[in-house]
């Protein structure tokens, strides 16, 4: 499911990022969040559209937990 959204819109990805959103899976809420570091891990990428300067790490958690 997290792969496949695509329903990001003004109301849900005010910034137009598309790392951020909410899924419904059995009933349960989950959250995903992609981050997006240098290669070393340590900080912010420089420049997270060049895949040369940039890990992406996806988070995915239950709602309830957060």
């Amino acid at each position: 499911m997290v792969r496949d959204f695509k329903d990001f819109r003004e109301g849900n990805d005010p910034h137009q990022e598309h790392d951020f959103e909410c899924v419904i899976l059995e009933n349960e809420k989950f959250y995903f969040k992609i981050d997006y570091y240098s290669p070393d891990l340590h900080y912010a990428s420089e420049d997270p559209s060049d895949p040369d300067k940039t890990y992406r790490v996806l988070t995915i958690m239950r709602a309830n937990e957060y």
